[in-house]
C-alpha cells in the first residue's frame, strides 16, 4: 500500500511540474512570437510567473494587447539591457532589438553563452495566486510589471544606476488592500518586492516605489 502511495505522489508531483513548465513555455513562445528570440530567452531564464489561472488564460488569449505579453516582453528587453549595462555582456548589439536574423542565428551560441554566464544575477517574480480576475486587477499587476521594465531603462550609459549587491532580485506580490500597497528592501538590498494594490489605484504609486528602490541602489 505504501509503494502505491508513493507511485501516485510521484506522479502527480510530476505532473505539476510538467503543467508549470508548460505555462512558462506558453509563455515564451507567446513573446516570442509577438517580440524576438533573445526577450523570450530572457523571460524563460530570469522570470517567474505565478499568477492566477484566469489572469494567466487572459494574458495568453489576448497578445496584442499592449499590457500583457507586451509587458512580459518590454520586461525581457530590460534585463538583457541591464545584463549589458551592468555585468558587461553584448546582448543588445549581437542578437538584441533590430539586429538582423541572420546575425542573430550566427551569435545566437555566444549569447546563449553570455546568458548561462548570468545565471543567477537578476531575477523578476511576479506572484498574483490569490487576485480575482477584473480589468482593473489585471491593468494593475501589468503596471508593477512595466515599473521594473522602467527601473531596467534607468541604467544605461556611465551614469546608469548599479545594484549595491552581486545579484538582484524583484518581486512584485499582489495585496489585499490599496493599504498594502508599499516597497521594501532586503537588508543586504538584494531583493527588492513591491506590495501592489489589487483593485484600486493608489494616487502617486509609482513615485512611493520609486522613492524606496532608489535607497537600495548606486547613482540612481
Amino acid at each position: 500500500m505504501k509503494k502505491i502511495l508513493i507511485v501516485m505522489v510521484s506522479i502527480l508531483l510530476v505532473n505539476h511540474v510538467m503543467f508549470a513548465q508548460n505555462d512558462k513555455s506558453e509563455l515564451v513562445d507567446a513573446v516570442e512570437k509577438k517580440h524576438y528570440w533573445l526577450s523570450s530567452e530572457m523571460v524563460n531564464k530570469f522570470v517567474t510567473v505565478n499568477v492566477s489561472p484566469e489572469i494567466w488564460t487572459k494574458m495568453i488569449a489576448e497578445p496584442s494587447r499592449p499590457v500583457g505579453i507586451t509587458s512580459f516582453g518590454n520586461l525581457g528587453y530590460g534585463i538583457y539591457q541591464f545584463l549589458d549595462n551592468t555585468s558587461g555582456t553584448t546582448l543588445t548589439k549581437m542578437c538584441g532589438f533590430g539586429v538582423q536574423d541572420d546575425k542573430v542565428k550566427s551569435n545566437k551560441p555566444v549569447c546563449e553563452d553570455q546568458i548561462k554566464e548570468s545565471s543567477g544575477k537578476i531575477n523578476v517574480t511576479v506572484n498574483a495566486k490569490n487576485v480575482r480576475l477584473t480589468e482593473d486587477s489585471y491593468m494593475l499587476l501589468m503596471k508593477a510589471v512595466n515599473q521594473i521594465y522602467y527601473y531596467f531603462g534607468k541604467t544605461e550609459g556611465s551614469t546608469g544606476w548599479k545594484p549595491k549587491g552581486k545579484t538582484l532580485s524583484f518581486v512584485i506580490n499582489s495585496g489585499t488592500s490599496e493599504k498594502d500597497l508599499g516597497a521594501k528592501w532586503n537588508p543586504d538590498f538584494s531583493v527588492f518586492t513591491i506590495t501592489t494594490s489589487p483593485y484600486i489605484e493608489v494616487a502617486g504609486w509609482s513615485d512611493k516605489l520609486e522613492n524606496v528602490f532608489k535607497k537600495g541602489v548606486n547613482n540612481y
